[in-house]
This record gives structure tokens, C-alpha cells and sequence, in this order.
């Protein structure tokens, strides 16, 4: 009952993020296979910077911040337009729920090469082959959140 509970849940974020989840229990093993579009196309014409947080405190500090460094934002609070802004953003910053850490890994396998940011106090699990994202531990002092997005913004 616990995996089953974990796996409804796990294939709500898939579909909010635009993908689909199969599962099978041919031969008596549980198998999930998942699937989400890969877009390509040059990241350097984007220049909007996509914040996902409903943690008040992180989405003001992030506003002043990118206000200083002069970089247009947008904010989704759901998986939805998360999911559609991710498509049209240079980078993301992700302050993550303690239930979804593996957002992450999925929006990194979407749009590869896509610069993140993921705030939370857990560093999550991020395939090794995926170099685009940055861990930022919160809490976060407003230099320090300044100092992660100068290196995966600017640079």
C-alpha cells in the first residue's frame, strides 16, 4: 500500500510535467517505465529565469534579488506552468517540498543543458550525468542566493 501510494503520487508530477508513467505486474514484478519530451534547441535566446516556489520568504527574496541583477522572472506555484514556462526559460530555480525531490531529475531530463537551481535542505539525488544543476542549502542568505545565480545565470 505505502509504494502504491508513493507511485499515484510520482505519476501526478509526471503528468503535470507533461509525461506519462506505464506500469505493469507481468510475471509478478512491479515495473514503471516513464517518459517525458526531450526538447532541444539553443538555451542562449532565452533569457527568462523561471522561479517554482510556494515558500513566501524564498519567492521575496528571490524577487529582490533577480531585481539587482536585472533578470526577468516569472513565478509558478504548480506543476503546470511549471511545466510550460520550463519551455521557454534560460534557467530555473527550484525551492522544493520534502516530496519532491525527484522533480528535479525530471525537469533536468526535459530540457538538457537547461541551467538549476535547487534550494531545499536536502541535497536531492541528481543523476551525475546531469551537470546543469546546483544545490543551494536553505536556509540561504540573500549573498548566497545571489552568488548561486551569478554562477549559473550569468556565467
Amino acid at each position: 500500500p505505502g509504494q502504491s501510494a508513493l507511485l499515484s503520487g510520482i505519476e501526478r508530477d509526471v503528468a503535470g510535467l507533461g509525461g506519462w508513467m506505464a506500469k505493469s505486474e507481468d510475471n509478478g514484478l512491479d515495473e514503471v517505465m516513464v517518459a517525458f519530451p526531450v526538447t532541444g534547441g539553443d538555451l542562449g535566446d532565452r533569457r527568462q529565469v523561471t522561479v517554482y516556489s510556494n515558500d513566501e520568504w524564498f519567492t521575496g527574496e528571490m524577487e529582490a534579488v533577480l531585481a539587482g541583477l536585472s533578470e526577468p522572472f516569472c513565478l509558478a506555484t504548480n506543476l503546470q506552468d511549471l511545466s510550460e514556462m520550463q519551455l521557454v526559460s534560460r534557467a530555473l530555480v527550484l525551492r522544493l517540498k520534502p516530496g519532491e525531490a525527484n522533480i528535479a531529475a525530471c525537469l533536468a531530463a526535459r530540457v538538457p543543458g537547461q541551467s538549476m537551481i535547487v534550494a531545499s535542505g536536502v541535497k536531492p539525488r541528481i543523476p551525475l550525468t546531469v551537470s546543469s544543476v546546483l544545490h543551494l542549502q536553505m536556509p540561504a542568505s540573500r549573498d548566497e542566493i545571489t552568488a548561486a545565480l551569478r554562477r549559473m545565470i550569468i556565467a
